[in-house]
């Protein structure tokens, strides 16, 4: 069974994580899209590569990225609410390569 992974949408820390929880590995948006690396979340120097079928997928999702970040950095609780509205449709209409989620402030 392939690894899906996680993208976390959430307006506090790292506004955009990508995980892989079969490996155990995790980028921020910006350090995962350019790297095409996500690293070990126990900081032991490993990581893995993004498969090119992620790299594409998360390629296609760049829109709603900068909506998101946009919407937070506005800090416009209308504007975010309708930005994660968009990424939980788009998930519901995924192929289930990756899974979009949006992250409140109290949830880990």
């Amino acid at each position: 069974m392939r690894d899906i992974l996680e993208v976390v949408f959430s307006t506090t820390d790292d506004l955009i994580r990508i995980h892989s929880h079969g490996t155990g590995c995790s980028a921020a948006w910006d350090t995962a899209s350019t790297s095409g690396r996500l690293y070990s979340e126990r900081d032991d120097g490993t990581f893995v590569a993004v498969r090119p079928d992620e790299w594409t997928w998360l390629h296609g999702i760049r829109p709603l990225v900068s909506e998101w970040l946009a919407a937070v950095e506005a800090a416009e609780g209308a504007w975010t609410a309708r930005a994660a509205t968009r990424i939980r449709r788009y998930d519901d209409r995924s192929d289930g390569l990756i899974d979009l989620v949006v992250r409140s402030q109290g949830r880990r």
